[in-house]
């Protein structure tokens, strides 16, 4: 028995994925992560904090997106379906593709990151009043929408190879019933109809 119970931290069994050529999750070792504060438009800072973290033996360095429109390029594809995340080469700043660290593949769509791009375009629209980014939230809500099952509540991921395994996400249904209520009255009633799914 221990003296300290409260130390002990019992791992719970998850997926191995690769970052880059790191292991993370699994049975792999903690690694070591970061992310950048430099305004990532100042490459020179941005690149200088990273070398940084490496030479202080980070194992994953994340840089964030500069502004929204970053990520409105980026991130986002032209199905409105997203990536989580997006990486570029940190010599030359060269895009080098989008992530997918939460879902299943690379290539496919996890629902909490998707529900988390809604919400936070409308959040932003409501905050600037600019259109293009009301549009995109709906868009990105017609995305998910579409993938919902019948019952209102998503799979963890929404592009899995032979259809959903019936692991579903609750917790993108909140986030994304969020982002629906902040849009028109048409996606209200979907933000409600799956708030209404997550209580019964």
């Amino acid at each position: 028995m221990s003296y300290r119970p409260y130390q002990h931290i019992a791992r719970r069994k998850s997926r191995q994925i690769m970052v880059g050529n790191v292991p993370v999750g699994g049975d792999a070792p903690i690694t070591v992560q970061t992310m950048t504060n430099t305004p990532t438009p100042d490459v020179e800072a941005t690149l200088a904090q990273i070398r940084r973290a490496e030479e202080a033996g980070v194992d994953i360095v994340r840089v964030s997106c500069p502004d929204a429109d970053s990520t409105a390029a980026h991130n986002v594809r032209s199905d409105f379906s997203t990536y989580h995340t997006f990486d570029f080469d940190p010599a030359t700043g060269v895009p080098l593709g989008g992530f997918n660290e939460g879902g299943h593949s690379d290539e496919s769509c996890w629902s909490r990151g998707q529900a988390w791009t809604i919400y936070g375009f409308a959040l932003l629209y409501r905050r600037t009043g600019e259109r293009h980014y009301l549009e995109l939230a709906e868009n990105l809500a017609r995305y998910f929408l579409d993938q919902l099952n019948p019952d209102f509540i998503p799979a963890w991921d929404f592009k899995l190879p032979g259809g959903d395994d019936g692991l579903i996400d609750t917790s993108a249904a909140a986030i994304a019933a969020s982002g629906l209520l902040e849009l028109s009255p048409r996606f209200q009633g979907f933000g409600k109809a799956i708030v209404w799914s997550i209580l019964i």
